[in-house]
């Protein structure tokens, strides 16, 4: 019996030595935490009456007409990233269709020929590589087609990495 005994304490200390080394190794860990946030910032520059804001009230857009958007786009991060850019005009009655949007200009560029439709909504994408925390100044030029229909829209511009 007291070789039984003897034999269970053993056990136990070599048991009780592995944890302790366990513990003395796990111990010497250090850690960093973090949040993470999208590196991208879209903020209004244009029309005057909403700059430095993210949403903007314009006035009424007759069929024919262009209407002129400026905003900045910052890159947060410290590496430069390509960023896609995704304008979305969407009714809120009637459903859009790529024919009732004439021109849609990002800068220079010219990205009217991306024109997807969704569901009652059309969309437009482009992308552009962005220096690392840099900010870039954009206009985005939309001419509707003189046949659009009567509705109230909404124009969500985005960009994502």
């Amino acid at each position: 019996m007291n070789k039984k005994l003897l034999t269970l304490l053993g056990l136990m200390l070599g048991l009780g030595v592995a944890f302790g080394a366990l513990v003395t190794v796990i111990s010497n860990v250090i850690t960093y935490s973090f949040q993470s946030k999208v590196p991208f910032e879209l903020v209004i520059t244009s029309p005057a009456n909403c700059v430095n804001q993210t949403a903007c009230k314009l006035e009424t857009v007759y069929g024919g007409s262009t209407v002129k958007l400026g905003f900045n786009v910052t890159n947060r991060a410290n590496n430069g990233l390509v960023g896609t850019y995704k304008i979305e005009i969407i009714p809120t009655k009637e459903a859009l269709v790529c024919d009732e949007i004439s021109s849609v200009k990002l800068g220079d560029q010219n990205i009217r020929d991306t024109c997807v439709k969704t569901d009652g909504s059309v969309y437009f994408n482009t992308t552009e590589t962005i220096g690392n925390e840099s900010t870039v100044e954009k206009t985005l030029e939309i001419t509707f087609n003189k046949a659009l229909h009567e509705d109230n829209y909404t124009i969500a511009i985005s960009i994502l990495p």
